[in-house]
Parts: C-alpha cells; sequence; structure tokens
C-alpha cells in the first residue's frame, strides 16, 4: 500500500511538472506559408512582395528568394536590398483569437547601419486595434529566435497583417544587406 501511495505522488508530481500555464494558455495560430515552404517558379505563395524573379529591368528585382538555409524545413524567405529599393513582403490574413505574439527565426548580414523589420498589425472591422514589432539593427550569424510582443489594447481581432522588410541603404556590389526569415508562428 505505501508504495502504491508514493507511485501515486510521483505521477502527480510529474503530472504538474509536465503542465505549463504558457502551454494550457497559449495556442499557435496558422500563419499561411508562415514557414516559407510553398514557392511557385520564384515566387513565395500566399505572400505579397515586391520581388519580379521574370522581370529583365537593369537591377536584379528578384529581392525575395527561395533559400535552402533554412532554420526549420527546407526552405527560408531570404530578403535581399538590390541597391534600388528594399525587399518586403505582407500575408494578411484571418486569426480566431487575439494572438500574444509573434515568434521567428532570423538571421542577417547588415550593411553598414541598415535595418530590417517584421511588423504585425491586427485588426477588427478593418480597424487596427493592436500591433507589434522588431526592428534588426546589427547582423546576426546564426539564426536567432525572435518574440515580438503584441499589444493587447482590444480583446477582439479578426485579421492581422504581417510585413517583412529587408535593407533600405545602398551598398556596393555584394555588399548589400541580406535577410532569412524563417518558421513564424503566432501564439
Amino acid at each position: 500500500m505505501e508504495k502504491l501511495k508514493i507511485f501515486i505522488v510521483l505521477i502527480s508530481v510529474f503530472g504538474f511538472l509536465s503542465c505549463s500555464k504558457d502551454n494550457v494558455n497559449q495556442q499557435t495560430i496558422l500563419i499561411p506559408n508562415g514557414d516559407f515552404e510553398n514557392w511557385n517558379t520564384g515566387w513565395l505563395q500566399n505572400w505579397e512582395t515586391n520581388s519580379c524573379p521574370p522581370c529583365v529591368p537593369p537591377y536584379d528585382p528578384y529581392v525575395i528568394k527561395q533559400d535552402s538555409s533554412a532554420y526549420h524545413g527546407q526552405y527560408a524567405a531570404k530578403f535581399i536590398y538590390n541597391n534600388v529599393y528594399a525587399a518586403w513582403a505582407q500575408n494578411k490574413f484571418s486569426v480566431p483569437k487575439h494572438p500574444s505574439n509573434l515568434t521567428s527565426y532570423v538571421k542577417c548580414d547588415l550593411y553598414g547601419s541598415d535595418t530590417v523589420s517584421i511588423k504585425i498589425k491586427l485588426f477588427y472591422n478593418g480597424a487596427i486595434v493592436d500591433s507589434g514589432q522588431w526592428l534588426g539593427t546589427s547582423s546576426i550569424g546564426n539564426y536567432k529566435k525572435i518574440d515580438i510582443p503584441i499589444t493587447q489594447n482590444s480583446s477582439k481581432v479578426d485579421t492581422a497583417l504581417i510585413r517583412i522588410e529587408g535593407g533600405h541603404k545602398l551598398g556596393y556590389p555584394n555588399e548589400n544587406t541580406e535577410f532569412w526569415v524563417d518558421y513564424l508562428t503566432l501564439q
């Protein structure tokens, strides 16, 4: 009988230790192609971008590229400043509830004092009700997890807009800002 009591206590303790308040209260919200795995002949699916792989101006318009140097899965999105305009991509989608943060894995090679960013805006009936942002101001050699807290001004949301931007400063050939983003999730 004594062994049974000890066994029950150990199971109870193990159960309490394996539970986490964060895990109970937070659920992941799906971001369409948030892992950047879906591409169609150079085009990033589910994202509006200013990248144009088939265009042929005197500069490289293919500023958002599929890259096999991924943190998770097979691919990441690589944003490259082309000395003409910053690379950007945005994804607007429905959300079933208010997330508390946006998580991503990033690495970047910044030119000089250039910057990169990830921003999120939450909407309710077309109006912005909450937001969050991360600004990268230094190079990151290996993938690093970033958590972007989202303001909690409203309990009602229906849509999220995530916008990612690459560099902005003029560099020399082969010295432009490069920014890799992978595995976006909302909690």
